[in-house]
C-alpha cells in the first residue's frame, strides 16, 4: 500500500465522503480501487 495522499479528490467521492467524515462514520460504498487512498484521509481515532 503506498502511502500517497492524493491533491485530487473527484466530487463524486469528495461529497459524500466529506458527510460521512463530518458523522465520524466510514463509508462502506468505498471502491477497491480507491480504497488503499482514502485510508490515508480517515482519522484513526
Amino acid at each position: 500500500i503506498q502511502q500517497v495522499t492524493p491533491t485530487y479528490i473527484p466530487a463524486a467521492i469528495r461529497q459524500p465522503f466529506i458527510q460521512a467524515t463530518n458523522q465520524q462514520v466510514r463509508p462502506t460504498y468505498i471502491p477497491p480501487a480507491i480504497q488503499p487512498s482514502i485510508s490515508s484521509y480517515i482519522p484513526q481515532t
